[in-house]
């Protein structure tokens, strides 16, 4: 007691003397703001580190997205590069197939057809060089009754062989 009795002495270098009680209720006053400021600083710190947690949450979902992205375009590449490829086999059929299946050839160009008698054969199917190429003895007799008139000309002329000819011509590729 005689420490506390010091404290409460004279006036001192620590300013006129104050009872233990005022001092001891300042220093608990002191304590207890800090204490509000320390508990508003984890409050706050509590805050930030959600915000942080919803961040990372987002940030990791965004990776997530962008690699589903990613592999989206990959797939549509891949989609575009057989949608591509089915066109060019597409187109090589259609091109194998000849102008038989879209353009007729041109029967004139055999020994014998006009534009008439060419206007009787596209009138039956027959458009294209390798028809009368491919033609059988029985097929050729009913080309020769379908064209009344110009029967016989089919033999006379030589029809399939000029048509064999020239569809062998007609289907080969150029070359450079």
């Amino acid at each position: 007691m005689e420490q506390l009795d010091d404290l409460n002495g004279p006036a001192g270098r620590w300013g006129p003397p104050r009872p233990v009680e005022e001092r001891l209720v300042a220093a608990l006053e002191a304590l207890a703001a800090r204490d509000r400021l320390l508990a508003e600083r984890a409050r706050r710190l509590a805050s930030l580190e959600d915000v942080a947690d919803r961040l990372a949450a987002a940030s990791a979902r965004l990776d997530t997205l962008s690699e589903d992205l990613a592999a989206l375009r990959r797939a549509r590449r891949a989609d575009l590069a057989e949608r591509d490829r089915r066109i060019a086999e597409l187109e090589a059929l259609l091109a194998g197939a000849g102008q038989d299946a879209r353009i007729p050839d041109d029967l004139k160009r055999i020994k014998g057809i006009g534009p008439v008698i060419e206007g009787l054969l596209h009138q039956a199917g027959i458009t294209s060089f390798q028809q009368i190429a491919n033609l059988s003895a029985e097929e050729g007799q009913r080309v020769g009754d379908l064209l009344d008139r110009f029967r016989g000309r089919l033999e006379r002329d030589g029809w399939i062989e000029q048509a064999a000819e020239l569809a062998g011509r007609h289907h080969a590729l150029p070359t450079d």
